[in-house]
């Protein structure tokens, strides 16, 4: 969630589109974040960093054996909306884990919301795990 508000605010601040992605060098195409992921300056709308590009955050793979998969990329406007709503779940190795399953949803306007398994009384968000 932090990689994601951190975009946003770093694509309103330089009023450029920034996209967020899986891999570590620009987008590698995959909606396999667990393996790290980053964030960059996007000019050209190419999925590359170019040299007049700048990457503004490297996140390592995550640990423990948790993924993170859904949407290929999620891409702020310079106004901080989203260019498109998007989906990732989160989901921990363990053997019990629906208690650690997370939902990240970017909305349309740029929101980003994290939900999980419902408290007493409450709705569950729809959690695709493995």
């Amino acid at each position: 969630r932090s990689s994601l508000a951190m975009a946003r605010v770093e694509a309103i601040r330089r009023g450029l589109r920034v996209r967020v992605c899986p891999g570590q060098n620009g987008c590698d195409g995959s909606a396999n974040w667990h393996g790290g992921w980053n964030s960059f300056v996007d000019r050209d709308n190419d999925n590359n960093i170019d040299p007049n590009e700048t990457q503004l955050e490297v996140h390592t793979r995550l640990d423990g054996g948790s993924t993170l998969t859904g949407a290929n990329h999620v891409i702020f406007k310079s106004d901080g909306t989203a260019a498109d709503a998007r989906t990732l779940n989160l989901c921990s190795a363990d053997g019990d884990a629906s208690p650690h399953r997370r939902q990240i949803n970017v909305s349309a306007v740029g929101r980003v919301k994290v939900c999980g398994p419902p408290a007493a009384g409450e709705p569950a968000c729809p959690i695709a795990c493995p």
